[in-house]
């Protein structure tokens, strides 16, 4: 048998045992029941209210050197080869600046399904925030358990 221990206790092992699998999957389930939609869902209303002004910004920064009249990502998904093999960006004496193709690749999509248009840039951008802070919440939730919340 193969045991090993994750913090607070919450003991994972690996057997033939049936009454050991049983809790396991017992523990599990608990995460998942419908007492943790709250937890979710005020996650969901803190990210919104905190991120949620960006969606009427315009870019910012380093956004207008990689969106606005871009050679690449202005082409959409026309220009995915050259996104691949070119530098994220070339000053005007042709010193190159690192190498980020799924920045690129992200605003051609963009550019190709809505325009180029910055409230849908900061959408996606809220998106992958929330999805990046459920995730975590979830992970430290299954690590910690209830107990542990306050933690997460």
């Amino acid at each position: 048998m193969y045991i090993y221990t994750i913090p607070d206790g919450v003991l994972r092992a690996f057997s033939n045992n049936f009454t050991k699998l049983e809790m396991n999957k017992q523990q599990t389930l608990s995460v998942e029941s419908i007492s943790w939609k709250k937890y979710y869902l005020f996650l969901v209303f803190a990210v919104v209210l905190v991120f949620g002004n960006t969606l009427f910004n315009g870019y910012n920064y380093d956004d207008n050197l990689v969106t606005i009249n871009h050679p690449y990502t202005s082409k959409g998904l026309k220009a995915i080869g050259k996104i691949f093999t070119s530098s994220y960006y070339t000053n005007q004496a042709d010193i190159k600046f690192g190498y980020r193709p799924m920045v690129h690749l992200s605003f051609a999509i963009e550019h190709q399904l809505f325009g180029q248009k910055p409230q849908i840039s900061h959408f996606f951008n809220l998106l992958i925030y929330l999805g990046c802070v459920l995730s975590f919440f979830k992970v430290v939730a299954n690590w910690f358990g209830e107990k542990g919340l306050q933690l997460a």
